[in-house]
């Protein structure tokens, strides 16, 4: 068994087929000449690990190159699965707007850590929370993804803004609005029973309100929070560390000793919200 660096000339006729890699790649060559194919059950030889249809040499993949696996990766850096598969520098300051473990240019993305078999982009069955239970999560450094609402027309079914998360760095997240009807509170992030949402504002002012993972056991009313690692209870919103409730300016329902309907000072326009507090 050898290995083998390839350029990215010689990447369409030998391991890199079907990989989007953005230089070369290191795969391994089997004692007959060729690339070395993964086995049926997508397994390599020690030292390696399966991409596409081909064993690739631990740590070959560059960084922002297309991998599966932490393995395949700079020893420094993990595989994110979001937005995209790649090679990354690891953070844990999840959309934090004042963090530097990101270089400029980047912020800090959570991704969902998926099974070590995973060989692919994450189906939707793969993506969703059991019984509203969250995947355990790690964060990325990545790229700034748009300007304007228009760069984020080409993801997901779901509507995305350009939420800002520090200057000159934005990122596109499923929007969501907040709507009253008699009183009740409803919003737009879809929630199901096994994959819950809470309509949250996020990024540096002016904030914008997108839908952030949250579940049956969230933080309620009044307690601390995170928007990512601890978030609130459907209705609410994290402020200030604190879950606060959404209401409506025109039948105020806060309960709370001295609380009132307040627009949140950090959001404008279409992302105005109110909150108790």
């Amino acid at each position: 068994m050898a290995i083998l660096r390839v350029s990215q000339a010689f990447i369409g006729r030998a391991a890199c087929i079907g990989i989007l890699v953005a230089g070369g790649c290191t795969f391994l060559v089997g004692d007959d000449g060729n690339s070395k194919r993964c086995d049926p059950d997508r397994a390599c030889p020690a030292g390696s690990s399966c991409l596409g249809n081909y064993c690739f040499a631990d740590h070959s993949v560059g960084m922002d190159e297309t991998c599966t696996k932490d393995q395949q990766c700079p020893l420094d850096a993990v595989c994110s699965s979001t937005p995209h598969y790649a090679c990354r520098i690891p953070c844990t300051s999840f959309f934090e707007r004042t963090s530097s473990e990101c270089a400029g240019g980047e912020y800090c993305v959570p991704y969902p850590i998926l099974p070590e078999n995973a060989d692919s982009a994450c189906t939707s069955a793969d993506c969703t929370p059991a019984a509203g239970k969250a995947l355990p999560l790690r964060g990325a450094c990545a790229r700034s993804e748009c300007n304007v609402d228009a760069d984020c027309a080409g993801w997901a079914s779901d509507l995305r803004v350009c939420v800002g998360m520090r200057d000159g760095v934005s990122a596109c997240l499923p929007g969501c609005g907040v709507t009253w009807q008699a009183g009740l509170y409803s919003d737009d992030c879809g929630s199901t029973a096994s994959a819950a949402y809470y309509c949250q504002p996020v990024g540096k002012a002016p904030q914008r309100l997108a839908c952030l993972f949250t579940s049956a056991t969230a933080q309620a009313e009044g307690a601390p929070c995170s928007p990512v690692l601890q978030p609130c209870l459907i209705g609410l919103a994290c402020i200030d560390s604190v879950c606060r409730r959404h209401c409506d300016p025109s039948a105020p329902s806060c309960t709370g000793p001295g609380q009132q309907c307040v627009a949140h000072a950090g959001s404008t326009g279409a992302d105005t919200f109110n909150v108790c507090q």
